[in-house]
């Protein structure tokens, strides 16, 4: 595809705070953009601060940085800091070891299908596992864990909803031209990619994950081989506009 242009132009549709993503990405050519398509919500902290002070799991499960975010809004001191916590995602885990947690697990998976399988070598003895998420969790943990004899329990502690159309659409139409843009979650999809379509037809797209990217047209969308900064940037280095 030709853009047309000699700069290749890339949107990340991302929530973080962080800069890490663009600076990455200029590094390879790139002008990037950033706009947030959703919004979150925090949910259920009462019942996950009475979880963590009762203790009656043995392990966490953390699949996003903001299931991280919500245990830090719980008081550290009350945080049981020693336990195994599986995670997708070094930037979970990162988060996790910032609030204070030591024994960070399974952070190279890449998926919730692949920290099934980390969670089930490591843990052969029944286990109780707590797995503060999403108000819509998307993935594999709860059959596979389950059915190994493992009782899991699921606490959703936030939600995403989409921000208003006519902010994405305001903040869309100040952008001349984008090559590629790059998905972070479902709602993220669910939120701003009808936008996105109607603006540039032909734009490509990069998923972070499996289930991001069954939410994209398979014909024009790639995952990164893993849900962080080094999984996106080997996609952008394999595109050629």
């Amino acid at each position: 595809m030709c853009s047309g242009h000699q700069t290749k132009r890339i949107l990340f549709l991302r929530s973080g705070i962080d800069d890490s993503y663009e600076k990455a990405s200029r590094d390879l050519g790139f002008k990037s953009y950033t706009i947030n398509p959703i919004q979150k919500e925090f949910i259920n902290l009462d019942k996950l601060a009475e979880k963590i002070s009762n203790f009656d799991f043995d392990a966490l499960i953390l699949t996003s940085q903001t299931s991280a975010e919500a245990l830090a809004l719980i008081s550290p001191q009350e945080l049981p800091i020693t336990i195994p916590v599986y995670v997708v995602g070094k930037a979970t885990a990162q988060y996790a070891r910032k609030i204070g947690f030591k024994n960070i697990l399974g952070e190279d998976s890449g998926s919730s299908k692949n920290l099934a399988s980390v969670i089930l070598s490591g843990s052969k003895a029944q286990t109780r596992f707590l797995f503060p998420g999403a108000s819509k969790l998307i993935g594999g943990l709860k059959k596979p864990l389950e059915t190994a004899g493992h009782l899991l329990e699921i606490l959703p502690v936030y939600m995403t909803t989409s921000r208003a159309q006519n902010e994405l659409q305001n903040e869309i139409t100040n952008i001349d031209f984008v090559d590629v843009a790059i998905y972070f979650s479902p709602s993220g999809v669910e939120a701003i990619d009808h936008l996105i379509s109607d603006r540039w037809p032909n734009i490509r797209t990069i998923a972070i994950g499996q289930s991001t990217a069954k939410s994209l047209p398979a014909d024009k969308c790639e995952i990164a081989p893993s849900p962080d900064l080094e999984g996106v940037i080997h996609c952008l280095a394999q595109i050629e506009l």
